[in-house]
């Protein structure tokens, strides 16, 4: 599945998007990536956070954080179950006056994404709901220092919380310049074709590398090989589509692009602790789709 580009509005003066987000028949994002940080409360509901080739379980009340520029999507469980949210997305630009490691979640924890642990205290809940209501206002500066306040508070508040998961860091696009353009070439290339063989060569190719090149620079940029990238996200979709729905195992080995069965039962459960249908029953049991 290919990742869409999202291009957000942000408030003029105080450069902050939160909003409430409400969805009675349950959140199913698209695959997509965007230029902000994005951090997200879960009033009601509770799903799976998808960050490349990680899938991260987020309960009710859970919070999560998800860096710029990488490629995530969000199902709720069980799939149509509601969720009503809080959602903020900044720019790090708001960051620029601050020293970042300090302030932001992902940039602490060297993540491309994280999952905080437990329900998100009242105190947590508060400083969300003051970000989301002072972004309503977007033309009145004074308000643009009020919601910039108001996130670096809430910033600071996070910074203290524990996380319960992460997606590391070298494997989010963090390079800046050709490095970036040329992992997002490959990342589309591969989410997009992940039932069809990927070829190595093509993957180079949209990179405008050499294959022994791309290689090379795939390992030093992501801390891992392309095969283990490749076989790392049909292993996130196959989790995503057992937790979305109750079709059989052996079509989503195939949908996923795994031609032996038994190559993909042993790899899941090398990732996932499980196999792939103690995986659906353990998410049934906690409000996943039965199968």
């Amino acid at each position: 599945m290919k990742a869409k580009r999202q291009q957000l509005s942000l408030t003029s003066w105080g450069r902050v998007r939160a909003a409430r987000e409400i969805q009675e028949q349950g959140l199913e994002y698209e695959l997509h990536v965007h230029e902000q940080i994005e951090l997200a409360l879960f009033d009601e509901g509770c799903g799976e956070l998808f960050a490349f080739d990680h899938s991260l379980p987020v309960p009710e009340g859970g919070v999560y954080a998800v860096h710029a520029e990488v490629a995530h999507t969000f199902v709720s469980r069980p799939r149509g179950a509601g969720v009503r949210a809080l959602v903020v997305h900044f720019p790090r630009s708001v960051l620029k006056n601050f020293d970042a490691p300090s302030c932001l979640p992902t940039r602490q924890h060297s993540a491309a994404a994280v999952v905080f642990d437990g329900p998100a205290s009242s105190a947590l809940r508060a400083l969300f709901r003051d970000v989301v209501e002072l972004s309503d206002d977007g033309e009145d500066p004074v308000r643009g220092m009020e919601v910039r306040a108001a996130l670096y508070r809430l910033l600071a508040a996070l910074s203290r919380t524990q996380i319960a998961g992460r997606v590391p860091r070298k494997e989010a696009t963090q390079r800046g310049g050709s490095d970036g353009a040329r992992l997002t070439e490959v990342y589309n290339y591969v989410n997009h074709r992940l039932a069809d063989e990927i070829e190595l060569a093509e993957a180079a190719r949209r990179a405008g590398l050499r294959p022994e090149s791309f290689c090379r620079f795939f390992k030093r940029t992501t801390g891992q090989t392309f095969t283990h990238y490749v076989n790392g996200a049909r292993l996130a979709h196959a989790a995503r589509e057992l937790v979305a729905g109750n079709r059989p195992v052996l079509e989503l080995c195939y949908e996923c692009g795994f031609q032996n069965p038994s190559y993909f039962h042993r790899r899941f459960k090398e990732r996932y602790g499980v196999t792939p249908r103690e995986y659906r029953r353990q998410h049934s049991t906690n409000g996943g789709v039965p199968g």
